[in-house]
């Protein structure tokens, strides 16, 4: 069994006393010692840096604990210190990140694919959000963006119509109710509902949709009017609209027109009584389904 060095704890009581000396007169210090420390820093940044990248990997451990210690008894400095950071050197770090972005992407695709949808669906509030931030930052731009590239190739603009007419009449009459800054929330789905109930046929008349006749999404309450609530189920319904160019079809004729004076003149009082009380039902039915979802 080796023998105990009778020096070790005299060396270590040294230690501690040197440490201690140390603390004392940092602290009585440290206002000359940091300026001495920032003036160092101004005078060869470069050197600086090197410094302390060699002396964090020469003792990478003891330099976490610290940094861990520091950033856990003063958050808020820290915080600020990033911030401060991230303001002056903006540009340099956005370049870093996408080349970083970059390298991974040619690297491994499929991982990072896989990783954005989770990241996407586990935080999507936040992604809406963003992306809406940009788009308003950046309204000008996209719009110049679009208009180009549908100006290059009209083609795939009228194929996607094409293939995606309920996307397309839904995307058009939202765009024209946030125009006017309504609510424009009526989706596919709604529209499925909506059809469904009705029995693909129009609200009025009973027309079907068919070689004849087609069915327009009409706000009940026009987006003309100040009572409008926008494009929302509560205020959509099918009426009939004509494919052979004639004009008396429930949407051409109704138009902009209050929806129960235009009734009484479309099917008479006695009728239009009955349909308003049937539109009016649907609409209970939608405001009901719409607040179960919510529950749930």
């Amino acid at each position: 069994m080796p023998e105990t060095d009778p020096q070790a704890p005299q060396n270590t009581s040294q230690r501690e006393e040197q440490l201690a000396r140390d603390r004392e007169n940092w602290a009585k210090n440290k206002d000359r010692y940091n300026r001495q420390r920032r003036e160092r820093y101004q005078e060869n940044p470069t050197a600086v840096h090197t410094s302390n990248k060699k002396y964090y990997q020469a003792n990478r451990e003891k330099a976490q604990v610290t940094i861990r210690a520091y950033t856990e008894a003063h958050p808020d400095v820290v915080r600020k210190a990033k911030a401060a950071y991230r303001e002056r050197n903006r540009e340099i770090l956005r370049a870093k990140g996408r080349a970083y972005v970059a390298k991974r992407q040619a690297e491994n695709p499929e991982a990072v694919r896989a990783y954005n949808n989770a990241y996407n669906a586990a935080n999507r509030d936040k992604v809406n959000a963003i992306a809406r931030r940009s788009r308003l930052k950046h309204h000008d731009l996209l719009n110049a963006r679009q208009q180009r590239k549908r100006a290059e190739h009209p083609e795939i603009d009228r194929a996607w119509r094409k293939a995606h007419p309920e996307a397309s009449r839904l995307k058009a009459e939202r765009y024209r109710t946030r125009k006017l800054g309504l609510p424009s929330s009526f989706s596919a789905e709604e529209r499925r509902f909506m059809l469904e109930y009705w029995h693909n046929a129009c609200a009025v008349c009973g027309n079907q949709d068919g070689f004849f006749w087609t069915l327009a999404d009409d706000h009940w309450i026009c987006v003309n009017s100040p009572e409008c609530p926008g494009t929302i189920a509560e205020n959509i319904v099918p009426l009939c609209h004509t494919r052979r160019g004639q004009h008396d079809s429930c949407n051409l004729t109704k138009k902009d027109r209050e929806p129960k004076a235009w009734l009484i003149s479309r099917v008479g009082p006695t009728k239009a009584k009955r349909i308003l009380k049937a539109i009016e039902t649907y609409f209970a039915i939608v405001r009901a389904r719409k607040a179960q979802d919510a529950a749930d």
